[in-house]
């Protein structure tokens, strides 16, 4: 089977920004209706070997609240991801399990230069 690779940057070296934007277009951060967009509180490409790891916070829009802290992990290895949501008073946490990046996302990396196998 043939391999082509689109791009010559590799995804464990994407940029803090273009993380958080990964995050935005899978809908991994409170609704843009009601929320700003996703502050980064800290961006690590060197814990693991496959998966880069994104946590951040929103702040609402109609009064300031600051959201839970969410965790983004992104391998970039099979293109998966997940992300887990701690409430503001930690009784409730929510995690979705993994799913592939959509194509909107895979469009994005490739115009940044990305190197996405196909």
């Amino acid at each position: 089977m043939k391999k082509i690779i689109i791009g010559d940057i590799p995804l464990m070296a994407i940029t803090e920004n273009d993380i958080r934007q990964i995050v935005i277009i899978e809908g991994c951060s409170p609704s843009p209706l009601f929320w700003n967009d996703p502050k980064v509180i800290r961006y690590d490409n060197t814990m693991f070997s496959d998966t880069i790891v994104l946590d951040y916070t929103a702040t609402r829009k109609a009064d300031g609240l600051i959201s839970g802290d969410y965790t983004f992990f992104l391998c970039a290895d099979t293109f998966r991801f997940h992300y887990s949501r701690d409430y503001v008073n930690d009784i409730l946490k929510r995690s979705v399990e993994g799913q592939r990046l959509g194509i909107e996302s895979l469009s994005f990396l490739i115009k940044q230069g990305y190197s996405i196998p196909i």
